[in-house]
């Protein structure tokens, strides 16, 4: 048996496979952990964030002559809110932290990103613009009402 399995889970069958797993690691190795998250960002929230960051690059361009691309923006934001991995260290080599990424991200861990990111702009002079029907704005009325 394998000592790390991954599963997506997208029926009762599924689940039913990963009860098996779980009860042969447990039989075998005498424990197992389990991690239960909910699907990744989704592509609404990505293309507002994309489209926040778009604005960034515009108003900071505008606004100190800067040459500022997407990415650098999406290194910026990624750098103030999610931070780095842990260094590796191989023999004597370390391999230093990499900057987090947005693509693991839960719904929900990606609209808390993104509440940040709307913050930041704004404490800067830049409201983003925020579509009426966006996912976000769901999200964020839903947040709002509790």
């Amino acid at each position: 048996m394998q000592d790390k399995i991954t599963h997506i889970v997208t029926s009762e069958q599924m689940a039913d496979q990963c009860l098996r797993d779980i009860l042969s690691m447990v039989k075998e190795f005498g424990w197992c952990n389990i991690e239960v998250k909910a699907g990744g960002r989704t592509i609404p929230q990505n293309k507002t964030y994309w489209m926040w960051l778009q604005e960034a690059c515009n108003y900071l361009n505008e606004k100190a002559k800067g040459q500022f691309s997407l990415n650098d923006m999406h290194d910026r934001m990624r750098h103030e809110f999610l931070g780095y991995d842990v260094d590796k260290t191989i023999g004597t080599t370390v391999i230093a932290g990499q900057l987090k990424t947005t693509t693991k991200l839960t719904k929900g861990e990606m609209f808390h990103y993104m509440s940040q990111v709307e913050a930041f702009w704004a404490d800067r002079g830049l409201l983003v613009t925020i579509p009426g029907d966006s996912q976000y704005a769901k999200l964020k009325r839903e947040h709002e009402v509790g």
